[in-house]
């Protein structure tokens, strides 16, 4: 559910999904003024918020050694959507989203 944020986190052979709560813009404004969470963190949320997505984003981490962050980054953001792609996207375009297919039994 596009509302729904996780956390998921992988070691090795071990992995974790956990619900981290709901994102603030699948929230009306109005709805968000209610919570004191929203009202404390309010400039710090805003000063990262995406004018398509507001504040869902991924983050990665990666801890090894010897790894090249510039080639890392690179090869991770060919996976990105380009401006056209997400314009697409958002007229209801190509886009298929994944995790919205129906998986018969």
């Amino acid at each position: 559910m596009p509302e729904q944020a996780i956390n998921f986190s992988q070691a090795g052979g071990s992995l974790r999904i956990d619900l981290a709560g709901v994102w603030w813009a699948s929230m009306s404004k109005n709805e968000r003024m209610q919570y004191a969470d929203y009202l404390e963190n309010k400039a710090e949320i805003h000063a990262q918020w995406d004018s398509d997505f507001g504040d869902r984003k991924n983050e990665l981490v990666f801890i090894g050694q010897e790894m090249d962050s510039n080639v890392l980054k690179a090869s991770l953001e060919t996976c990105l959507l380009s401006p056209a792609e997400i314009a697409d996207y958002k007229m209801g375009g190509w886009f298929e989203n994944p995790f919205e297919r129906v998986i018969p039994n």
